[in-house]
């Protein structure tokens, strides 16, 4: 008798179950069909859209099609009348008098474009002149208590900085542990040494130390796979929003 009556609670609590889970099903889930579904992806994902990429014909159609099906189910814009949002994107294209001079007492090196250094996508164009100072990984978070600019004066120099994130693979970083964090981002890091009143930025791998016999084929690879004798397929683009606040050049 124990045995019957618990079997019945739990199935009257199943059934309880199930109908609240009946009554919270999405609205308009019935609207959504299996051909619809399908008819999208094969014209999205085809080949014919050759991957859709920025600033690409298929870029364009694509938008427009996901536009007109929204349209067509009716559902409204969130902002303004329109289904798109329109941004402004910068192309960068390397210049033919790019030139580092590095020089300590009597000594000078002329350091060649993709041998020795490489102007990043977002740099401002200009020429930049000072004495360096090191300023770690260039990382200025107050919100993790941490500056690699306290008690460094930059203004008017060339800040060297440190690819990355400071604490790289430990998982207990105050960062984003092994993960890559936002603070790692070059154009992050120039805009805050050029808030502090730095004439240009120079980044370096700290990494490369730790594999002198590599350092220089290896970096001539990653600068000729960053600056491509021709232009990619998959083109290095910055929102403008961004790259127009760069006014010093980072290298």
């Amino acid at each position: 008798m124990r045995f019957a009556a618990c079997f019945y609670l739990l199935s009257a609590s199943l059934l309880a179950q199930q109908s609240a889970s009946v009554a919270r099903r999405a609205p308009g889930n019935d609207t959504i069909h299996k051909q619809q579904l399908k008819a999208d992806l094969y014209l999205l994902a085809g080949d014919a859209m050759r991957g859709r990429l920025t600033g690409s014909a298929e870029y364009e159609l694509a938008a427009e099609y996901i536009a007109s099906r929204f349209e067509r189910m009716g559902l409204l814009p969130g902002v303004g009348d329109s289904f798109s949002h329109r941004y402004d994107l910068v192309l960068a294209r390397l210049g033919e008098s790019n030139a580092l001079r590095v020089t300590q007492g009597a000594n000078a090196r002329h350091g060649p474009v993709l041998e020795d250094f490489y102007p990043l996508t977002f740099s401002a164009s200009g020429r930049a002149q000072g004495a360096a100072v090191f300023a770690g990984y260039g990382v200025h978070a107050p919100n993790l208590s941490w500056s690699d600019y306290e008690g460094k004066a930059v203004a008017g120099k060339i800040v060297i900085v440190l690819d990355g994130d400071p604490q790289t693979w430990d998982p207990k970083s105050a960062f984003d542990g092994v993960v890559t964090s936002e603070y790692a981002n070059s154009l992050r890091k120039t805009l805050a040494a050029q808030e502090r009143g730095a004439a240009a930025v120079l980044f370096v791998d700290g990494a490369a130390a730790a594999r002198p016999a590599a350092v220089t084929d290896g970096f001539r690879g990653s600068a000729r796979t960053y600056w491509p004798a021709k232009p990619p397929h998959l083109e290095k683009y910055t929102l403008a929003v961004q790259a127009n606040r760069i006014r010093i050049p980072a290298m």
